[in-house]
């Protein structure tokens, strides 16, 4: 079964556990993990653009206000997995000018620019009969920034671009719009989950799973990312707390809500930049001069007999 054209970005919070896992660094603090395909089974991996994600991710965090590197989850840098079709399409060559095509669409859609960009096709599961079903797809790092560190936000059209070049530059099927379907976007965690418990054999399942629910790791981390808006913009209440703790498996809520935090957290990191204003100078005050005193005049002495 061939999986549609999709495109999904998330903060980067750790940069070298994301290095480590695109370049196959395995360590003891990152293990290979178990959805590898056996040595042989699929078709490698390797990096059709080379960047230092380490270092543009501690530049830009550098630049970020104060404000912003308080925000749970805040990264200037941001991954994104770009589907691919399996590698007996056309070889490296071939998935290589699939994604550069999209990170020169991509840069011209979103004013982002892309720091790095890996192909893993090794990467899937065997099935009953024997067969390694390769999930292959591409790790894209961007730098979501503009030279001052401030972060470039992407309107819905823009989104839904993206989602067309994503279907454009891979030939695969672009889903439907979400503002059709409701479907949500099923994550790699989730899929892999499900594919290793058998449960991804039609699109229909697919579809129904991801109307049915978000992974819940996705869900976790943009919870935990609105309160960290919400505590920075130092203007949630605890009923709004209340209110997200009780919205958390509400995918939908959660998206409003994390772009309305992100519109007030904006204008607080406005204006703190601008810092306070200042009140119009008052006239100076004229204190009049202080007027000496005149000395009494001295009587004379009345006069006496004995004067005269």
């Amino acid at each position: 079964m061939e999986r549609g054209a999709s495109f999904h970005l998330k903060p980067v919070t750790d940069p070298g556990g994301s290095v480590t896992h695109n370049l196959r660094l395995w360590t003891g603090d990152h293990p290979a993990p178990a959805y590898l395909l056996p040595a042989g089974e699929g078709g490698g991996y390797w990096e059709p653009i080379e960047g230092d994600v380490v270092a543009v991710h501690a530049a830009k965090m550098a630049l970020a206000s104060r404000q912003a590197r308080q925000v749970a989850g805040y990264s200037p840098v941001w991954e994104g997995v770009l589907n691919l079709p399996p590698p007996g399409y056309g070889g490296r060559k071939h998935l290589s000018d699939m994604v550069r095509a999209f990170c020169q669409g991509y840069e011209a859609i979103t004013g982002h620019r892309v720091v790095a960009a890996s192909i893993h096709a090794d990467e899937g599961h065997v099935d009953e009969g024997g067969q390694a079903i390769i999930n292959s797809h591409a790790h894209i790092a961007v730098d979501r920034t503009d030279a001052n560190g401030r972060a470039i936000r992407l309107t819905k059209d823009q989104l839904r671009r993206v989602q067309d070049l994503a279907a454009a530059a891979t030939g695969l099927e672009r889903g439907q719009d979400a503002r059709e379907t409701r479907i949500k976007h099923l994550s790699h965690q989730g899929y892999r989950a499900l594919a290793r418990a058998g449960r991804l054999s039609t699109g229909v399942e697919i579809a129904a799973e991801r109307r049915r629910r978000l992974d819940e790791v996705e869900l976790a981390e943009r919870y935990g990312y609105l309160r960290g808006l919400m505590k920075a913009s130092g203007q949630a209440t605890q009923a709004d707390y209340e209110e997200a703790r009780e919205c958390r498996d509400d995918a939908w809520w959660l998206q409003d809500q994390i772009k309305e935090w992100e519109r007030r957290f904006a204008r607080r990191s406005q204006e703190a930049e601008k810092g306070p204003s200042r009140p119009a100078t008052p006239p100076p005050v004229v204190t009049p001069p202080k007027m000496e005193k005149e000395a009494p005049a001295v009587k004379k002495p009345r006069s006496r007999g004995w004067d005269r």
